[in-house]
């Protein structure tokens, strides 16, 4: 499935004599006429123009343009044509409501969800996401449905042992790799003794995203959600060794993992501030308290970008 994202040029026709607009036929191909192109890289909406789109490309897009006997019509009146969304933080394989007991013992849901989820995207106008944590074996289903959008992704994303995401401790190497899991130091005591610690280094990590074809890292920073859970997390040293070996992409929803992220110099962060350390209003923000703000906001001075995703 093909993305609006060409930009093309505008060719008008000339205005007769007496006035009339000359009309362009077009003889084949898709003709969405008389629709407002809202695109970002237009100052404003442009109205009452028309779109053709051939092999799955935007082929012109003009004022005057109109649909011949051989072109495929479609009336756009009092309708709005954006380019393809970019989705940029999703996760496919993710069924949330079926854990894998449930996946298991009803396999036509597994089936009907996947038939789905990728004409859903198409429907509400997504031509590309990004998966920010995705398994092997998803893939290739994905890409058997006959539609679908484009996808980017990161591959699997970096965990730390007992960390979130990975509080299950890896039973042996084929488990530890799909989880993508890093070596701590500060984990040897409970370092799994058939793992091999130098096969989880910072730089394996980003080995295995390459091997799978990420285009991006992410990684795993939450302590807790907001001490609920008491998870390990990514040290000081290892998100800047990610980030030197990729310049990508962390994860961070809470206020110790934004201040992690900003430190280890992230490109960007996922997810808002979910949780507070302690009462919902932290302390710094009570009278006489005092919020490390400038911190985050240094992070943002340099060009530090957050999607402030929910979920």
């Amino acid at each position: 499935m093909k993305k609006f994202v060409f930009l093309c040029l505008l060719s008008f026709s000339l205005v007769s004599s007496n006035g009339s607009t000359t009309r362009k036929v077009v003889g084949d191909g898709v003709v969405i006429e008389n629709v407002t192109l809202i695109s970002p890289e237009r100052a404003q909406p442009v109205a009452h123009t028309s779109v053709v789109i051939r092999n799955g490309r935007i082929a012109e897009i003009a004022a005057d343009l109109v649909a011949g006997p051989h072109a495929t019509r479609i009336d756009g009146r009092e309708r709005f044509l954006i380019p393809g969304l970019i989705d940029s933080h999703v996760h496919v394989g993710d069924m949330t409501l079926l854990d894998d007991d449930a996946a298991a013992a009803h396999p036509e849901l597994v089936q009907a969800y996947r038939a789905q989820l990728p004409r859903s995207y198409l429907a509400f106008g997504f031509t590309t996401f990004v998966d920010l944590n995705l398994g092997k074996e998803t893939l290739s289903w994905y890409n058997a449905a006959p539609l679908h959008p484009n996808i980017y992704h990161c591959g699997p994303a970096a965990h730390t042992v007992g960390g979130y995401g990975a509080q299950r401790v890896p039973k042996d190497a084929a488990t530890a790799n799909a989880a993508n899991v890093v070596y701590e130091a500060a984990q040897t005591k409970n370092w799994p003794a058939n793992l091999d610690p130098r096969d989880y280094t910072r730089a394996r990590a980003v080995d295995r995203v390459v091997a799978a074809g990420g285009v991006c890292v992410k990684v795993f920073d939450e302590p807790g959600f907001g001490g609920v859970f008491h998870w390990p997390v990514p040290s000081p040293e290892t998100l800047a060794a990610l980030r030197s070996e990729t310049r990508r992409r962390g994860h961070a929803n809470a206020v110790e993992s934004w201040h992690d992220a900003v430190g280890a110099h992230v490109d960007v962060i996922a997810h808002g501030l979910w949780h507070w350390p302690g009462d919902r209003l932290p302390a710094c923000r009570r009278p006489g308290g005092h919020c490390r703000s400038a911190h985050l906001a240094g992070g943002f001075r340099r060009a530090l970008h957050f999607r402030p995703f929910l979920a």
